[in-house]
């Protein structure tokens, strides 16, 4: 066997079932965010011209985000067409591509076990599964974050430009990396064995895309009179009980910790401990630092047990960094870019969780996290296999399929990083098959969610049958309602009161598993 299949063989037959698990899915309608703005901006875009300039598309559909995914949409929708199954495979292409990065980043830097381990782990994880083809920023962000860190490392810096600056104009967390990165450079200016011209390559690596990533912020302003979409300026979050609740409960649970995380986490650190005790190495056991601190963080009781929240803090940040010492010397790493690679990739996670804590946060964010954080978790399950006991590769991987398998099963939400989304589809399907049915169109319609309104209103969408639109939808109940749609997808106070309504009347029931809708009518 040629030995570009014998170290990629794994790669090219797990992507093939990647692929072909995936492709059911390309046709479906848009799920929230998808509906809008996101893929709504890429048609606007498609039909009035293609253009990184900040008023290429309406403030309210791009959020004021820089524009190159919606660039990128709209190149793509202008050749191969903008429907659904089109949209779908871009964003399939993107991820598959990601996930080839991964492997081959892995391949280059370590080895072949690594690069299977953190292929497998990266792709079984439901949050990459179900991203993978919707058309949504964060699978972009995350794939340019890794492949802008590994250039980096790799001294690549042309590349590395070029990624951070599509990086940039993609989203402004993104300059999250650029932060980071822009540490590195500075650094590297003052260390006494470092090369002055590498250096300086590695400050215009950085310094270029910052400039031109400025020039669209300095152009918004002009144009729109803001930096930052108002919406997300004003919901910065200040206070510091919110910012620390929000690290533990969400971005350190969610990345770290929820949909059964925590087994990877425990069984790196029992490998961890037995190569330590094994080969006498006991840096091993410093794995036990971050497992512990998070297992206090994502729960209330144990977090209040061991101290007030800024002293614990300080310990959270301090551990990171212990570990981050730890597994990035050269006693565990020969290679210099393997010990950057460790080094930066943990400074950039710690950054964007703080980054993420204090905006507006939803789990998919958490793509440029989750991914370096298996990569590393593949690197160090490695690492302990060949002190400890290699035969036990043997329990590792059956132990993946069943952590994996495990939060498949268990996880009965219903979020667009949640299986449950494919139910909910269905569900909101079947309640605009059932107005288009009964031909109320002419019908004054109240929803609970303006995504909802989107589906009824906009056939891109994907949910209307045909072009013919349902004109009189709105969130109000008032006096001309006609009909009331309720679901628990997105739960609205009001339903009790239309439930015990006496002038209105349920008509209409569909659900799924634990996702249901409703259609109340009025009484005539």
């Amino acid at each position: 066997m040629p030995d570009f299949l014998k170290n990629r063989w794994v790669l090219l037959l797990g992507l093939i079932v990647f692929i072909a698990f995936k492709v059911p899915h390309l046709s479906y309608p848009y799920y929230w965010d998808e509906s809008w703005p996101y893929a709504t901006a890429i048609r606007a875009m498609a039909n009035h011209g293609i253009s990184l300039m900040p008023d290429a598309v309406d403030g309210e559909l791009s959020r004021g985000h820089p524009l190159f995914f919606h660039a990128l949409g709209a190149s793509w929708a202008k050749v191969f067409g903008a429907g659904h199954v089109s949209m779908h495979s871009m964003a399939l292409l993107i991820s598959v591509l990601f996930l080839i990065c991964i492997y081959e980043a892995a391949l280059r830097m370590f080895n072949v076990r690594v690069a299977v381990m953190a292929f497998l782990l990266v792709a079984s994880q439901e949050v990459f599964f179900m991203q993978s083809s919707y058309v949504l920023f964060e699978m972009l962000i995350a794939f340019l974050c890794f492949i802008s860190m590994w250039a980096w490392v790799k001294e690549r810096y042309v590349l590395a430009a070029l990624f951070m600056t599509m990086l940039f104009y993609t989203k402004e967390s993104g300059l999250i990396m650029g932060f980071v990165l822009g540490l590195d450079a500075l650094a590297s200016l003052f260390r006494k064995d470092a090369d002055k011209a590498t250096a300086f390559k590695r400050i215009a690596a950085v310094g270029v895309p910052c400039v031109l990533i400025g020039v669209f912020f300095l152009l918004q302003k002009h144009i729109r009179g803001w930096y930052i979409f108002p919406f997300y300026s004003e919901i910065i979050e200040r206070s510091w009980n919110t910012i620390w609740f929000k690290l533990r409960m969400n971005c350190m649970g969610d990345a770290f910790y929820r949909n059964q995380k925590y087994w990877y986490y425990l069984l790196l650190l029992a490998l961890g401990a037995v190569a330590a005790v094994k080969e006498r190495k006991w840096r091993y056991l410093a794995i036990a630092v971050p497992v512990i601190m998070v297992f206090y963080m994502v729960d209330d009781k144990r977090a209040g047990r061991i101290m007030p929240s800024i002293p614990f803090a300080l310990l959270f940040v301090a551990g990171w960094f212990f570990t981050i010492w730890v597994f990035s010397s050269k006693a565990l790493f020969e290679k210099a870019y393997q010990r950057r690679f460790i080094a930066l990739a943990g400074c950039f996670m710690l950054c964007f969780v703080w980054f993420s804590t204090m905006n507006y946060y939803t789990y998919r964010y958490l793509l440029a996290v989750i991914v370096p954080a298996f990569f590393i978790m593949a690197v160090l399950f490695d690492v302990f296999l060949r002190s400890g006991y290699r035969q036990a590769v043997y329990v590792l991987f059956p132990a993946f399929a069943v952590i994996s398998s495990s939060a498949w099963s268990m996880n009965d939400h219903f979020g667009d990083t949640d299986r449950g989304a494919l139910m909910a589809m269905d569900v909101q399907q079947n309640i605009v098959d059932y107005l288009e049915e009964h031909n109320c169109y002419d019908k004054h319609i109240s929803v609970t969610s303006y995504v909802e309104s989107q589906h009824l209103a906009d056939p891109g969408t994907g949910f209307l049958k045909g072009s013919r639109r349902f004109p009189h939808v709105q969130w109000d109940i008032d006096g001309n309602t006609d009909y009331v749609i309720f679901d628990n997808i997105e739960p609205d106070y009001r339903y009790d009161q239309i439930r015990n309504d006496t002038s209105f009347v349920r008509v209409h029931r569909y659900e799924r598993g634990q996702i249901w809708t409703e259609l109340y009518a009025r009484k005539r």
